[in-house]
């Protein structure tokens, strides 16, 4: 009896067989004629034709990848039929090497997707040294079909193709790529439902794996392609140094590094932005969300760092990526309520401090923090809040800050924190907001129920907290017209959530100023769930915004808890979203006055309506 299988193939979609002896070529031998050719045990369907059946067949080593138990074997003639694959995976530990002319007997079988001849040790090396057959030209978008055809061959792709996800580079070696430019959430360019599907459908037959030719799962410290110059990026383009092998497991095709190994198979890069676009203007806003900023330790179950030592590096992070954005107001978001979380009963601003305590070590510059408004400590509020830092050498507050109470709408959030501030005689009022997140879907009902169409659950509760934004908007507008909305609204820019600004009159800055470019990376796909929007007469004062492309599109591998060996305290992976900066004109903005003068905004009470 065989000795057990090792289930660990995620990257091909084949078992590994521990124990067979590797040297054995005892039931096959030079002499044995094909019983079939490679096409025909590919056959001209997704499946082989010949399940079951014992066949014989040779060609040449096209593909060494002991590191998936096998090796990809092409038929360099070809059985003349373009609908039918002329390379096989052959399931097998014998040691081959490419140019390897080899003949195989054994069973044709289909093994997650992948038509495959398992040989096991009936394998015989007839010749060596043969040339690889030319690439066979692989042109993208293309559909399952068109992909069949060329399983187990030497592949090359038509166009260049781009990185659109690095998640799983941590975990199975595999990057995304796509054809035509990096792959984009379907609601961050269509409507929610059949046209944001069209999308998706689309967007499938763009996209592709590129693996790294080993069975084994791999973590953060043993992932390939990475160093601390040669981050790969979602966004960068890939040429291939070396030649590939179309293989399919687990419901996608991927391409397989030939020689078996990642090393080389494309030229490393940096494609590193050392600082935000210029945006211009006197002013500069931005937003982050810095990725569970917590002062409290918990062990293993932490929400933010587990360790202090881990929280020095992931506040350094922090620390260099505000620096580095260059603004003047930043609002942030998922940073610790350090009174709803008990680390500082009464006093929600300690995590906040701490940060600010760090900026002005770093920089040598007056930054301060805006206090969580009074009225707020009257909610029960979330673990992680909404907080807003500003330079006070550049900016002045204005009034108290202002909290939106309306548990109706905000219980499930973070409720939003408004403040005016002064420069120059003008005013503008920043209001930092973190929307409901589309996870925990199994406990949503009625309209929060994920109906499929795109938007995730709790889509009901995002519109509501819109609506109640847009109107909160409007009362802070009445006294200081030159408002801003920044945060993370859990909803790309088609979504219901962020068309209901726009519907209240509301200018979303990042389709204006810096089109087609994303603050989050997810599920392979770019999109902005982080927005800037603007009242109308603040619009016309926007210079431009940017976003930061410093960590949605990098590898988890380089943030404070991943490799070690690739942490730096520099702003690259301090977070899983890109802050984004905007620059406002000041000339154009209000005087100081009404909301911006003594004594300033008041408490904004929820349905009673209490104003500005």
């Amino acid at each position: 009896m065989l000795p057990s299988a090792s289930r660990a193939a995620l990257g091909a979609g084949v078992l590994v067989l521990a124990g067979l002896p590797a040297a054995a070529h005892a039931a096959v031998d030079c002499a044995a004629a094909p019983t079939h050719e490679i096409g025909q045990v590919q056959g001209s369907g997704d499946t082989t034709p010949l399940v079951g059946q014992q066949v014989t067949v040779s060609g040449v080593v096209v593909g060494d990848l002991p590191g998936l138990s096998g090796f990809a074997l092409q038929d360099p003639d070809g059985d003349g039929d373009e609908a039918t694959s002329d390379g096989v995976f052959v399931f097998s530990p014998v040691d081959v090497v490419l140019g390897d002319t080899v003949t195989v007997t054994g069973e044709a079988q289909e093994f997650g997707g992948q038509t495959q001849v398992s040989a096991r040790t009936d394998v015989a090396v007839c010749a060596e040294g043969a040339d690889l057959p030319d690439a066979a030209v692989l042109d993208l978008p293309a559909g399952d079909p068109t992909r069949e055809r060329l399983e187990g061959m030497l592949v090359e792709p038509a166009d260049v193709l781009t990185v659109s996800d690095v998640f799983d580079l941590v975990s199975f070696g595999e990057l995304t790529l796509s054809e035509g430019g990096v792959l984009v959430q379907p609601t961050e360019v269509a409507r929610p439902g059949p046209p944001a599907q069209a999308v998706a459908a689309y967007d499938a037959r763009r996209r592709l794996l590129l693996d790294d030719g080993l069975s084994a799962r791999v973590s953060p410290r043993t992932r390939p392609y990475l160093s601390p110059e040669t981050p790969v990026r979602v966004g960068d383009e890939v040429r291939f140094a070396e030649p590939v092998v179309l293989g399919q497991g687990f419901g996608s095709y991927r391409l397989q590094p030939a020689d078996g190994t990642a090393e080389g198979v494309f030229a490393p890069q940096d494609t590193r932005p050392g600082a935000p676009d210029d945006v211009g203007g006197d002013l500069r806003i931005g937003a982050f969300n810095v990725l569970n900023y917590f002062l409290t330790r918990s062990g293993p179950d932490a929400r933010g760092a587990r360790t202090d030592a881990e929280f020095e590096e992931q506040a350094a992070k922090v620390v260099a990526a505000i620096d580095g954005l260059d603004a003047d107001v930043v609002g942030l978001l998922e940073i610790e309520d350090t009174d709803s979380t008990g680390y500082r009963p009464g006093d929600a601003d300690r995590a906040l401090a701490d940060l600010v305590d760090r900026l002005r070590q770093r920089t040598g510059e007056q930054w301060a923090y805006v206090p969580m408004p009074a009225e707020l400590y009257g909610v029960d509020r979330d673990a992680i809040r909404n907080a807003i830092v500003y330079r006070a050498d550049v900016v002045t507050p204005v009034g108290d800050p202002v909290g939106l109470v309306d548990e109706t709408v905000w219980g499930n959030a973070r409720e939003p924190i408004a403040q005016t501030f002064a420069r120059d005689g003008e005013a503008v009022t920043v209001v930092a907001n973190h929307f409901k997140s589309k996870g925990s879907g199994d406990a949503a009902t009625g309209d929060n129920a994920d109906s499929g169409d795109g938007q995730g659950a709790w889509n009901g509760d995002r519109v509501r907290q819109a609506r109640s934004l847009a109107a909160f908007v409007e009362r802070l507008s009445a006294t200081d017209p030159d408002v801003v909305v920044l945060g993370d609204l859990n909803a790309y820019s088609q979504e219901d959530p962020v068309r209901a600004l726009r519907d209240a009159g509301l200018t979303e800055l990042g389709e204006r100023f810096d089109p087609g470019r994303y603050s989050y990376v997810f599920d392979g796909r770019s999109g902005s769930l982080d927005h800037a929007l603007a009242t109308p007469s603040l619009t016309a004062q926007v210079t431009g915004l940017a976003h930061w492309n410093v960590n949605a599109v990098e590898s988890a591998a380089y943030q404070y808890d991943g490799d070690p060996a690739l942490y730096a305290p520099d702003p690259y992976r301090s977070s899983d979203h890109d802050p984004l900066v905007l620059g406002v004109d000041l000339g154009g903005l209000g005087g100081v006055g009404g909301a911006a003068g003594a004594p300033g905004p008041g408490p904004v009470g929820g349905a009673a309506g209490g104003g500005c």
